[in-house]
């Protein structure tokens, strides 16, 4: 007996494990069945790589003996894939105890863990009071210095870039960083 169960495009597969018997993509050659016996089973283990409705089938297409019932030959599964991003937002600071009219920096980092590219990314980034802001330098995309909104593509594969308040530090990873220097304000004398 063979089945065939042939994945759609959006699903890759990895690894098949037959119980018993064969199986060459997309051809599970079973082998002999018992009718009282253990039922025998094909695990495949595949990636998806595209979103939206996959019908996976199979679909015994071949035996010796006669089926009085081929209406129950075929199986399908439905599945509705979709995008995701696992977004992670970091802030780091040049120093935690700043005199007031020192310069400071602030590293955003905004990292996208996949597995899917993130799109339509954005990130508020809003001042304590005491400070006031100087200047930004986002690694990608475009800061909006009235709403301090920073905007850009996240794909999990680009690298993240440091930006220090020279815009020369450079450090690995996945994702976006955005350098901020800020001047703690003087509460007065």
């Amino acid at each position: 007996m063979v089945v065939t169960d042939a994945l759609p495009a959006g699903l890759t597969l990895v690894s098949p494990t037959p119980s018993q018997g064969t199986y060459i993509a997309p051809n599970w050659t079973v082998g002999t069945l018992s009718e009282t016996g253990t039922p025998a089973t094909l695990t495949l283990v595949a990636t998806v790589t595209a979103p939206g409705a996959l019908v996976n089938t199979a679909t015994i297409t071949q035996q010796t003996e006669v089926d009085p019932n081929a209406a129950n030959n075929s199986a399908s599964v439905t599945l509705n894939a979709a995008e995701s991003a696992n977004l992670t937002v970091t802030k780091s600071l040049t120093r935690s105890s700043p005199h007031v009219g020192e310069l400071l920096t602030f590293n955003v980092i905004v990292a996208n863990q996949g597995p899917s590219p993130a799109t339509g990314v954005a990130v508020t980034e809003v001042l304590s009071a005491g400070l006031a802001f100087e200047s930004a330098v986002p690694s990608q995309g475009s800061y909006d210095t009235r709403d301090r909104h920073l905007d850009g593509r996240i794909d999990r594969e680009r690298r993240q870039r440091g930006v220090d308040d020279h815009g020369a530090r450079h450090a690995g990873g996945h994702g976006h960083q955005h350098g901020e220097r800020h001047r703690p304000r003087s509460t007065g004398s």
